[in-house]
């Protein structure tokens, strides 16, 4: 399962500033800037520009997220009879 987090890359700003506050090489270079001449702001190419991104969740995190885990254990539980011990 994906869940939507937030751009490591811009931090959300959907602008790219990861190289010392200016517009990465990678960036400008998608954006079709050239590598070298006035650091003008490029818009994230991590991210699209969007500010978020998708990324796999682990599996565990994803079954507390959809709430699967605690119904089957309610009626686990609920089909055992009690011991006693």
């Amino acid at each position: 399962m994906q869940k939507l987090v937030e751009c490591e890359h811009c931090h959300g700003a959907k602008i790219c500033k990861a190289d010392r506050g200016r517009s990465c090489e990678v960036c400008r270079t998608a954006a079709g800037q050239g590598r070298k001449g006035a650091p003008t702001p490029a818009r994230c190419s991590f991210c699209m520009g969007r500010g978020r991104i998708w990324v796999e969740a682990p599996e565990e995190e994803a079954a507390e997220a959809e709430g699967e885990g605690a119904p089957e254990d309610a009626a686990e539980s609920a089909a055992e009879p009690p011991s006693d011990s």
